[in-house]
Order: C-alpha cells, then sequence, then structure tokens
C-alpha cells in the first residue's frame, strides 16, 4: 500500500497515487501487461486526481492508464455518522480515474493495541482507515474473486476482467453531502457475491 508526495504549484504538498510518477505508471502498466491485478490507494489528499498533471489521472481511457484498479475510501456505516454509508470519506481523493471503494473507516486490523483489553497476541486497532484500509478490502475481494475464478475455468481472470467484475457488480457510491452537491466520484462499493454469480456456472 503505497501513495505518493504530490507537490502542488503552491508549495503544498498531499498525499496522491503512488503512479503520479511516470517510472511508477511504467511499472504498474507492465504487471498489468504481465496479467497481474494491481490494487491501487487513490491516495488521502483530499485531491481530485484529474487535476494533477499526468493525463493517465485524468481519463481512465488514456493509451496511458496503467490498468492498476484505483480506490477511493467510502463510509462503512459503523463509524463515522456524519458519513455515509458508501459515502466518500473527507480526505479520500477522487476523480473519474478513481474506479472503486472500499471501507475507508472503522476498519479493524492487528497493531497499535489501542482497542480497551488488547494486548499481546489479541493487539487491534480500530482506526485503520482512509485509501490504506481501503485498498486492503479491495485487494481481499480481488483475491476471492480470482480464486473462484479460476476453480470454476482453470484461468485467472485479467487485471480488465476484474476491474469489470468489481465495478459492474458493485453497489453505488452514495451522495457525499447534501443534495445538489455534486458527488466526488470513489466509484462503486464492490460485492464479492454477485461478482462471483456473475462469472457463470
Amino acid at each position: 500500500e503505497l501513495q505518493s508526495l504530490v507537490v502542488l504549484q503552491n508549495g503544498t504538498s498531499l498525499l496522491g497515487p503512488i503512479e503520479f510518477h511516470r517510472s511508477v505508471r511504467d511499472a504498474i502498466a507492465a504487471a498489468v501487461e504481465d496479467g497481474i491485478v494491481v490494487i491501487e490507494p487513490a491516495g488521502n489528499g483530499d485531491l481530485y486526481v484529474g487535476g494533477l498533471g499526468p493525463s493517465w489521472l485524468a481519463n481512465p481511457s488514456d493509451e496511458l492508464a496503467s490498468g492498476a484498479i484505483m480506490v477511493g475510501a467510502g463510509g462503512s456505516g459503523a463509524t463515522l455518522p456524519d458519513v455515509a454509508d458508501r459515502a466518500r470519506v473527507p480526505g479520500s481523493n477522487h476523480g473519474e480515474r478513481v474506479d472503486v471503494q472500499g471501507a475507508g473507516a472503522g476498519v479493524v486490523t492487528p497493531g497499535y493495541s489501542d482497542i480497551p483489553g488488547a494486548s499481546g497476541d489479541r493487539s487491534y486497532t480500530a482506526c485503520f482507515d482512509g485509501t490504506s484500509s481501503a485498498s486492503a478490502t479491495i485487494a481481499a475481494a480481488a483475491a476471492v474473486v480470482q480464486g473462484e475464478a479460476v476453480a470454476r475455468t482453470g484461468e485467472p481472470l485479467t487485471p480488465a476482467q476484474m476491474r469489470e467484475a468489481l465495478i459492474g457488480t458493485g453497489l453505488p457510491q452514495a451522495a457525499e453531502g447534501p443534495e445538489g452537491i455534486p458527488l466526488r466520484n470513489i466509484g462503486p462499493r464492490p460485492q464479492v457475491s454477485a461478482a462471483i454469480e456473475a462469472l457463470g456456472a
């Protein structure tokens, strides 16, 4: 899980997608060309990724698009009472290039031991959030769908097929603010069971 430090024209440094850097975009594109499904966090800079400069971040159909599945952070419905389930979590980057969203709040994972009573091998934190937790949940979803695809057909889905499966069977993004506020796209929330059902017999 990597993000990139993006320096804006006014000198502000924020976190953007790692493929902002051409050399990283090239490495990701090579992996995708080899059939590897790459899951990439959009970053937590509260940025419109299409405005960062590189053409491949502005247009998903750009000839230089890396082929990675880019992930934004959505509300889980369990925390952040002012953020609806599947609405963009404040701080998540957004834009047409962002394909899908994962749970970006209230995700429990090992480490930090900040949950009361947690210690030793029961040390957990509930503050794994943003596009870090979101991309981890989407990587897990993709792994399950890929395992089922191989079990049914003997062949893995291509990166493009995986993107189509996760987007096409996902639940739509919810509005993040009052009615009339334009949606800052982070994509649908993939549904593993629906993606598997779409694979067929």
